[in-house]
């Protein structure tokens, strides 16, 4: 599970250095509950959702959480519509 961590944080949203890039901020959570837990497959739910502005731009941090097997991961999104 290890090196499958890995692999993710390198995917569009698995980290900061790789967010994925959306309009507004209304379609982040409605995309981050489509993601599916990499652990066994069923839906992943949003614990939290925290914004960050920083050298990289507005950036929007989900906290997911598998309500089947415990898996927890984070989805990075970049807001990249003018404020």
């Amino acid at each position: 599970m290890q090196a499958k961590r890995k692999l993710l944080a390198l995917e569009p949203g698995g980290s900061p250095e790789h967010p994925l890039d959306v309009a507004t901020a209304a379609v982040i959570e409605p995309k981050a509950k489509s993601t599916r837990c990499p652990r066994c497959d069923e839906p992943l739910e949003v614990e939290a959702h925290e914004a960050h502005t920083g050298e990289r731009g507005r950036l929007r941090e989900v906290a997911l959480a598998c309500r089947f097997c415990g898996e927890r991961r984070a989805l990075w999104f970049r807001i990249s519509a003018p404020s």
